[in-house]
Protein backbone atom coordinates (compact mmCIF):
# COMPACT_ATOMS: atom_id res chain seq x y z
CA UNK A 1 0.00 0.00 0.00
CA UNK A 2 1.16 3.62 -1.18
CA UNK A 3 2.38 5.69 1.65
CA UNK A 4 1.71 3.11 4.22
CA UNK A 5 4.87 2.10 6.23
CA UNK A 6 4.84 -2.14 6.07
CA UNK A 7 5.66 -2.48 9.62
CA UNK A 8 2.53 -0.17 10.26
CA UNK A 9 0.36 -2.84 8.81
CA UNK A 10 2.41 -5.58 10.28
CA UNK A 11 1.85 -4.07 13.68
CA UNK A 12 -2.02 -3.42 12.34
CA UNK A 13 -2.27 -6.99 11.44
CA UNK A 14 -0.97 -8.52 14.97
CA UNK A 15 -3.03 -6.00 16.81
CA UNK A 16 -6.23 -6.68 14.61
CA UNK A 17 -6.30 -11.02 14.54
CA UNK A 18 -6.62 -11.51 18.22
CA UNK A 19 -9.52 -9.62 18.34
CA UNK A 20 -11.21 -10.47 15.42
CA UNK A 21 -10.62 -14.14 16.66
CA UNK A 22 -12.03 -12.97 20.39
CA UNK A 23 -15.25 -11.81 18.93
CA UNK A 24 -15.44 -14.68 17.03
CA UNK A 25 -15.40 -17.03 19.58
CA UNK A 26 -17.99 -14.84 21.60
CA UNK A 27 -20.40 -15.07 18.83
CA UNK A 28 -19.97 -18.79 19.08
CA UNK A 29 -20.55 -19.05 22.51
CA UNK A 30 -23.29 -16.68 22.50
CA UNK A 31 -25.03 -19.01 19.75
CA UNK A 32 -24.39 -22.28 21.03
CA UNK A 33 -26.61 -20.72 24.45
CA UNK A 34 -29.18 -19.47 22.48
CA UNK A 35 -29.61 -22.78 20.83
CA UNK A 36 -28.96 -24.95 23.99
CA UNK A 37 -31.99 -25.91 26.03
CA UNK A 38 -32.70 -23.93 29.02
CA UNK A 39 -31.73 -25.62 32.52
CA UNK A 40 -34.72 -26.46 33.72
CA UNK A 41 -35.58 -25.54 37.76
CA UNK A 42 -36.89 -28.74 39.75
CA UNK A 43 -40.14 -27.90 40.99
CA UNK A 44 -40.15 -30.71 43.68
CA UNK A 45 -36.59 -29.00 45.17
CA UNK A 46 -38.38 -25.30 45.38
CA UNK A 47 -41.64 -26.85 46.57
CA UNK A 48 -39.94 -28.56 49.47
CA UNK A 49 -37.75 -25.80 50.08
CA UNK A 50 -41.23 -23.84 50.48
CA UNK A 51 -42.75 -26.59 53.06
CA UNK A 52 -39.96 -26.86 55.19
CA UNK A 53 -40.10 -22.56 55.14
CA UNK A 54 -43.73 -22.99 55.78
CA UNK A 55 -43.60 -25.02 58.59
CA UNK A 56 -41.23 -23.00 60.77
CA UNK A 57 -41.88 -20.81 63.87
CA UNK A 58 -41.63 -17.40 63.47
CA UNK A 59 -38.01 -16.17 63.36
CA UNK A 60 -36.18 -13.22 64.20
CA UNK A 61 -35.67 -11.15 60.92
CA UNK A 62 -31.92 -11.31 60.38
CA UNK A 63 -32.65 -15.28 60.76
CA UNK A 64 -35.51 -15.12 58.55
CA UNK A 65 -33.55 -12.75 55.50
CA UNK A 66 -30.48 -15.19 56.15
CA UNK A 67 -28.21 -12.64 56.71
CA UNK A 68 -30.01 -9.42 57.46
CA UNK A 69 -28.93 -6.87 60.09
CA UNK A 70 -28.98 -8.11 63.09
CA UNK A 71 -30.80 -6.10 66.12
CA UNK A 72 -29.36 -4.39 69.49
CA UNK A 73 -32.36 -4.96 71.93
CA UNK A 74 -34.84 -2.30 72.28
CA UNK A 75 -37.28 -2.33 69.96
CA UNK A 76 -41.15 -1.87 71.43
CA UNK A 77 -43.73 -3.87 69.69
CA UNK A 78 -46.28 -0.82 69.66
CA UNK A 79 -43.62 0.98 67.39
CA UNK A 80 -43.57 -1.79 64.98
CA UNK A 81 -45.61 -1.94 61.53
CA UNK A 82 -46.36 -4.74 59.61
CA UNK A 83 -45.32 -3.67 55.71
CA UNK A 84 -45.86 -5.66 52.84
CA UNK A 85 -43.59 -6.23 50.06
CA UNK A 86 -44.57 -5.04 46.75
CA UNK A 87 -41.37 -5.68 44.92
CA UNK A 88 -37.59 -6.79 45.25
CA UNK A 89 -35.90 -3.85 42.96
CA UNK A 90 -32.48 -5.07 43.07
CA UNK A 91 -30.94 -8.50 44.82
CA UNK A 92 -30.45 -11.89 43.81
CA UNK A 93 -30.99 -15.66 44.89
CA UNK A 94 -29.02 -17.52 47.58
CA UNK A 95 -27.92 -19.65 44.48
CA UNK A 96 -25.95 -16.63 42.87
CA UNK A 97 -23.40 -16.52 45.91
CA UNK A 98 -22.82 -14.18 48.72
CA UNK A 99 -25.93 -11.50 50.22
CA UNK A 100 -26.51 -8.41 48.45
CA UNK A 101 -27.26 -5.17 49.71
CA UNK A 102 -31.89 -5.15 48.66
CA UNK A 103 -33.68 -2.15 47.58
CA UNK A 104 -37.29 -3.65 48.93
CA UNK A 105 -40.84 -1.41 47.75
CA UNK A 106 -42.89 -1.50 50.61
CA UNK A 107 -46.79 -0.74 51.35
CA UNK A 108 -47.50 0.03 54.98
CA UNK A 109 -51.02 -0.19 56.74
CA UNK A 110 -52.07 2.84 56.03
CA UNK A 111 -51.19 2.81 52.42
CA UNK A 112 -48.14 4.91 52.53
CA UNK A 113 -45.46 3.30 49.87
CA UNK A 114 -41.74 3.60 51.24
CA UNK A 115 -38.23 2.17 50.15
CA UNK A 116 -36.17 0.33 52.91
CA UNK A 117 -32.71 -1.06 51.77
CA UNK A 118 -31.48 -4.17 53.98
CA UNK A 119 -29.11 -6.75 53.46
CA UNK A 120 -30.78 -10.23 52.17
CA UNK A 121 -29.14 -13.63 51.52
CA UNK A 122 -31.58 -15.59 50.13
CA UNK A 123 -34.64 -14.33 48.08
CA UNK A 124 -36.53 -17.39 48.65
CA UNK A 125 -38.36 -15.43 51.74
CA UNK A 126 -38.04 -11.91 51.21
CA UNK A 127 -40.22 -12.09 48.05
CA UNK A 128 -43.02 -9.74 46.81
CA UNK A 129 -46.23 -10.44 48.46
CA UNK A 130 -44.87 -11.16 51.96
CA UNK A 131 -45.35 -9.30 55.74
CA UNK A 132 -42.37 -7.53 56.56
CA UNK A 133 -42.25 -5.88 60.57
CA UNK A 134 -40.59 -2.68 60.15
CA UNK A 135 -39.87 0.57 62.44
CA UNK A 136 -39.60 3.92 61.61
CA UNK A 137 -35.82 5.20 61.71
CA UNK A 138 -35.35 6.96 65.16
CA UNK A 139 -35.78 11.01 65.10
CA UNK A 140 -32.21 12.52 64.77
CA UNK A 141 -30.85 9.72 62.92
CA UNK A 142 -30.49 10.37 58.91
CA UNK A 143 -30.23 7.40 56.74
CA UNK A 144 -26.99 7.55 54.67
CA UNK A 145 -29.74 6.35 51.73
CA UNK A 146 -33.07 8.18 53.04
CA UNK A 147 -35.03 5.65 54.22
CA UNK A 148 -37.38 6.62 56.83
CA UNK A 149 -38.41 2.72 58.17
CA UNK A 150 -35.57 0.27 58.76
CA UNK A 151 -36.49 -3.79 59.58
CA UNK A 152 -37.27 -4.39 63.11
CA UNK A 153 -34.18 -6.49 64.07
CA UNK A 154 -34.35 -6.27 67.30
CA UNK A 155 -37.20 -8.09 67.74
CA UNK A 156 -37.27 -11.63 69.50
CA UNK A 157 -38.62 -14.40 67.20
CA UNK A 158 -41.51 -14.59 70.02
CA UNK A 159 -42.22 -10.61 69.58
CA UNK A 160 -42.07 -11.01 65.68
CA UNK A 161 -44.67 -13.88 66.17
CA UNK A 162 -46.69 -11.72 68.15
CA UNK A 163 -46.58 -8.81 65.54
CA UNK A 164 -47.05 -10.69 62.88
CA UNK A 165 -50.59 -12.45 64.27
CA UNK A 166 -51.70 -9.42 65.56
CA UNK A 167 -51.83 -8.25 61.90
CA UNK A 168 -53.28 -11.29 60.35
CA UNK A 169 -55.87 -10.78 62.77
CA UNK A 170 -56.28 -7.29 61.88
CA UNK A 171 -56.78 -7.98 58.02
CA UNK A 172 -58.93 -11.12 58.66
CA UNK A 173 -56.97 -14.09 57.98
CA UNK A 174 -57.26 -15.86 61.17
CA UNK A 175 -59.92 -15.50 63.70
CA UNK A 176 -59.48 -15.89 67.52
CA UNK A 177 -59.17 -19.40 68.11
CA UNK A 178 -57.09 -20.19 65.59
CA UNK A 179 -54.28 -16.97 66.79
CA UNK A 180 -54.46 -18.83 70.68
CA UNK A 181 -54.01 -21.86 68.73
CA UNK A 182 -51.39 -21.28 67.10
CA UNK A 183 -49.42 -18.57 69.71
CA UNK A 184 -46.60 -21.27 71.20
CA UNK A 185 -47.98 -24.85 69.44
CA UNK A 186 -46.45 -26.84 67.18
CA UNK A 187 -47.65 -27.70 63.74
CA UNK A 188 -48.22 -31.21 62.83
CA UNK A 189 -47.70 -32.68 59.25
CA UNK A 190 -50.81 -33.79 57.48
CA UNK A 191 -51.21 -35.67 54.37
CA UNK A 192 -53.17 -33.68 51.80
CA UNK A 193 -56.04 -35.69 50.54
CA UNK A 194 -58.36 -32.72 48.49
CA UNK A 195 -57.82 -28.69 48.81
CA UNK A 196 -60.67 -26.84 47.58
CA UNK A 197 -60.53 -22.87 47.17
CA UNK A 198 -64.35 -21.73 48.09
CA UNK A 199 -63.87 -18.51 45.79
CA UNK A 200 -63.64 -15.96 48.55
CA UNK A 201 -60.43 -13.78 48.33
CA UNK A 202 -59.08 -11.65 51.39
CA UNK A 203 -55.87 -9.23 51.25
CA UNK A 204 -53.99 -11.15 48.70
CA UNK A 205 -55.24 -14.93 50.57
CA UNK A 206 -57.75 -17.37 49.17
CA UNK A 207 -59.93 -19.04 51.27
CA UNK A 208 -59.83 -23.11 50.99
CA UNK A 209 -61.32 -25.89 52.75
CA UNK A 210 -59.14 -28.87 52.96
CA UNK A 211 -59.32 -32.18 53.76
CA UNK A 212 -56.01 -34.23 55.24
CA UNK A 213 -54.85 -37.37 57.10
CA UNK A 214 -53.43 -36.22 60.61
CA UNK A 215 -51.47 -39.21 62.46
CA UNK A 216 -54.65 -41.09 64.39
CA UNK A 217 -57.10 -38.72 63.91
CA UNK A 218 -58.18 -39.88 60.66
CA UNK A 219 -59.61 -37.47 58.03
CA UNK A 220 -60.08 -34.36 59.39
CA UNK A 221 -61.63 -30.91 57.45
CA UNK A 222 -59.71 -27.38 57.93
CA UNK A 223 -61.28 -24.30 56.87
CA UNK A 224 -58.67 -21.34 56.27
CA UNK A 225 -56.87 -18.58 54.40
CA UNK A 226 -53.62 -19.40 52.23
CA UNK A 227 -51.26 -17.28 49.35
CA UNK A 228 -51.98 -19.15 45.96
CA UNK A 229 -48.18 -20.41 46.58
CA UNK A 230 -48.91 -21.62 49.27
CA UNK A 231 -51.94 -23.92 48.20
CA UNK A 232 -49.43 -24.70 44.90
CA UNK A 233 -46.93 -25.71 47.81
CA UNK A 234 -49.82 -28.05 49.61
CA UNK A 235 -50.72 -29.84 46.34
CA UNK A 236 -47.07 -30.20 44.94
CA UNK A 237 -45.76 -31.62 48.44
CA UNK A 238 -48.85 -33.54 49.13
CA UNK A 239 -48.62 -31.96 53.00
CA UNK A 240 -50.09 -29.15 55.04
CA UNK A 241 -49.00 -27.93 58.44
CA UNK A 242 -51.80 -28.17 60.51
CA UNK A 243 -52.40 -26.99 64.56
CA UNK A 244 -55.17 -28.52 67.12
CA UNK A 245 -56.99 -25.66 69.18
CA UNK A 246 -57.98 -26.35 72.82
CA UNK A 247 -61.72 -26.72 71.47
CA UNK A 248 -60.40 -29.45 69.11
CA UNK A 249 -60.74 -27.61 65.74
CA UNK A 250 -58.24 -28.06 63.22
CA UNK A 251 -55.93 -24.99 61.94
CA UNK A 252 -54.32 -23.93 59.33
CA UNK A 253 -50.52 -23.03 60.18
CA UNK A 254 -49.88 -19.66 59.11
CA UNK A 255 -46.86 -19.16 56.74
CA UNK A 256 -46.16 -16.14 59.27
CA UNK A 257 -44.18 -13.62 56.89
Amino acid sequence: MDGVPTGMVVFVCVVMAPVTLLMWALAVSEWRELRSPPKPRDPAVHYDLRLHSWKEAPAALHRWQEGGPVGTGGSAEEDVRVAEILAVLDGKDADEGAGVHTRLRLRLPDGEETTLHTDVRSARNVRAGTFLPVKPVREGVTHVLGDTWATAADLSGHAVGRVLLRHRRALGLIDDEAAEAVDGGRPEDADLVEVRPTGEVRAGHVEVVITARCGDHGPVTVRGLLRPEEIATARHTGRVPVVRSRGGRWELWPAWF
